[in-house]
């Protein structure tokens, strides 16, 4: 499933938070409350990383490795444990910022992967939207510097 968000930073801000400073979303996004590399550094591909956030009224984790595609400013989350993966075999998220037309603004793809562990599962439409509200976050914080 994908949607996409239309933001006032450019695509280049926007990717940069993702590619060079991570570690800074839980003071940039309101619903992630801590962040931490397990393997590898912040910056490198390949590195996994533990998130903490609300979600639902209540704390969940989400432990990723991370691959760039710096070429299209893509950043892709591959779930490796967590609360998502216990309802879905496979859960990845990702955004790619695209640059709009005339240089101001970009628009950004949000995207999730998914496959149900059972057919009574829901799909993710509310972790889309917390997917979101990260972006809008990022965007508001970008916005303001």
């Amino acid at each position: 499933m994908e949607t996409e968000v239309e933001i006032k930073a450019s695509a280049d801000e926007f990717y940069q938070v993702f590619r060079n400073r991570p570690h800074h979303l839980p003071n940039i996004c309101s619903d992630i409350t801590s962040g931490k590399v397990s393997d590898g550094q912040w910056q490198t591909h390949g590195s996994t990383r533990h998130w903490d956030y609300q979600f639902g009224g209540k704390t969940e984790i989400f432990k990723e490795k991370i691959s760039f595609d710096d070429a299209n400013r893509k950043v892709n989350h591959i779930g490796v444990a967590g609360d998502p993966l216990k309802r879905y075999k496979v859960f990845n998220g990702s955004w790619e910022a695209i640059p709009k037309a005339g240089g101001v603004g970009a628009i950004v793809k949000v995207a999730i992967e998914y496959q149900k562990l059972s057919k009574d599962i829901p799909s993710p439409d509310d972790y889309l939207e917390l997917l979101v509200g990260f972006t809008t976050d990022i965007d508001a914080h970008l916005s303001k510097a």
